[in-house]
């Protein structure tokens, strides 16, 4: 049985200081020759969707997918097909789909040695840029699982001469304590961040706890946190139908400020059951945003490498101040808007999301009075005022020289 001690949380020498360098360099961007020594100055988010399919995997390096994947199924081959079609790196599912309460674990080890065997093969194409294990949620409960997770990982990266990065599935319910135990044995902690799948479509700002859960192990393992968000379900109103948009926006902006250093969406895939009608509204809108962080605006470089600076004040003054709410008996309170303020590239940043379901109004404290404030998503100036109204559910993005 694996055991946890703090001898656990020992960075490894080389993987988790150069995470960073190896996220940038192998994932962050189009594979040319080879994807690890791409330069790490790329500043792309790293931006993907599992299991992305035919007509969308033809516009999505356009659209600013930086990375596709991962797939399901057991034809390996399709998820490098797919790859090679986009022209983008791919997560790369690795090993058998295991039933842990049926198996014999007398037959781990041999499944190990094929898993060595799968991954030095296919450590050759240089279009995979992280391997996924392909058992999901695995529970840190059961000695055998945590012994799978500790077997799993080291095998791959004993035979990966690249030393790519290695991701797990987590569930939506999973608290930072849990993530602590599974996570010492992963290069990036990924873990859902379903709003509407898990009761919360009305208490959004429940994404801010579920990444903070995320970056709380990241912090003591030395992983990168990322976020998993949701589009696998037709809507029912018209009402939710008109809410795409926003609810898409607010939850991967949200994420990015509470700490996602990368988003993950579940799921591409086009042919789902129950989701023909609103597969469109949803692709559309993660695309916009995958255009913005990764296209011309580039806002990804922000996120991932903007100085944080805290000279600006934010008060409600005119709406609802707190959001409230329960999950799992634990009582969560945060405010309304959430901000991030960074500096980059010379100019000086403030993103402030509303979770509310209604407007507020803020004051915000510290802009310079010199200055001509813009609005980063339509470059327009932005006129002075006492208060700023941010619409249910708005994300604000301010920039200034």
């Amino acid at each position: 049985m694996a055991t946890f001690s703090k001898a656990h949380f020992r960075i490894a020498p080389v993987i988790l200081r150069l995470l960073p360098i190896i996220l940038t360099a192998c994932v962050f961007r189009p594979p040319v020759d080879n994807v690890t020594t791409l330069s790490p100055q790329s500043g792309q988010l790293l931006f993907s969707a599992y299991s992305l399919g035919i007509p969308e995997i033809d516009s999505a390096r356009a659209a600013g997918f930086t990375a596709i994947g991962p797939y399901y199924g057991k034809d390996k081959s399709y998820a490098l097909r797919q790859s090679d079609r986009a022209g983008l790196p791919l997560i790369y599912s690795v090993g058998p789909k295991i039933n842990f309460e049926k198996s014999d674990p007398a037959l781990d080890s041999a499944q190990l040695q094929l898993i060595a065997n799968e991954v030095r093969e296919a450590s050759k194409n240089l279009n995979i840029s992280i391997w996924n294990i392909r058992n999901e949620e695995l529970r840190h409960w059961k000695s055998r699982e945590l012994d799978w997770l500790e077997n799993i990982s080291s095998t791959i990266r004993a035979n990966d001469p690249k030393k790519r990065p290695v991701m797990m599935y987590e569930p939506n319910h999973r608290r930072s304590k849990d993530l602590v135990i599974t996570g010492q044995y992963l290069d990036l902690i990924s873990k859902g961040a379903y709003t509407n799948h898990v009761g919360m479509k009305d208490n959004r700002s429940w994404v801010r706890w579920s990444v903070e859960q995320t970056t709380a192990a990241a912090d003591i393992t030395g992983a990168t946190p990322v976020a998993v968000l949701w589009m696998a379900r037709d809507q029912r109103t018209r009402k939710d139908v008109a809410s795409i948009e926003r609810w898409v926006k607010h939850d991967i902006y949200l994420s990015l400020i509470s700490g996602a250093e990368g988003i993950l969406i579940y799921s591409g895939f086009n042919k789902r059951r129950g989701f023909h009608r609103h597969f469109s509204e949803f692709y559309s809108a993660y695309s916009t945003a995958a255009w913005q962080l990764n296209g011309p605006l580039n806002l990804g470089q922000i996120f991932l490498h903007g100085a944080h600076v805290d000279d600006i004040t934010i008060s409600i003054i005119d709406g609802p101040t707190r959001q409230q709410f329960s999950y799992h008996k634990e009582q969560i309170d945060y405010s309304s808007v959430h901000s991030m303020r960074r500096r980059f590239a010379d100019h000086n940043w403030l993103f402030m999301v509303n979770s509310a379901n209604e407007p507020v109004t803020v004051a915000v404290t510290g802009l310079p009075n010199n200055k001509q404030i813009f609005n980063v998503f339509t470059d327009e100036p932005m006129a002075r005022s006492s208060g700023m109204l941010i619409q249910a559910l708005e994300v604000k993005a301010l920039r200034w020289k």
